[in-house]
């Protein structure tokens, strides 16, 4: 993810969706710190769009992966 948001940075205009997986186990869960590295690439969360808080957490009961959804601006 650290070498894609360098890149996506100089193609990206305005906004862009980044979907990072949660892995959930018995007992607890896993994921990439991605909010710890946005900003050193000039990218700002989105934290409020539509009244939806950014990163918002998709859950299905039925699967083993969460998914963290995050709406980036320049």
């Amino acid at each position: 993810y650290y070498n894609m948001l360098r890149e996506l940075y100089k193609l990206v205009k305005k906004r862009i969706v980044i979907i990072v997986p949660v892995i959930k186990t018995k007992n607890n869960f896993y994921y990439i710190r991605f909010d710890e590295f946005i900003n050193e690439f000039g990218f700002k969360i989105c934290e409020d769009v539509q009244n939806i808080k950014i990163p918002n957490l998709y859950t299905d009961k039925r699967k083993k992966i969460d998914r963290l959804i995050y709406i980036l601006e320049k």
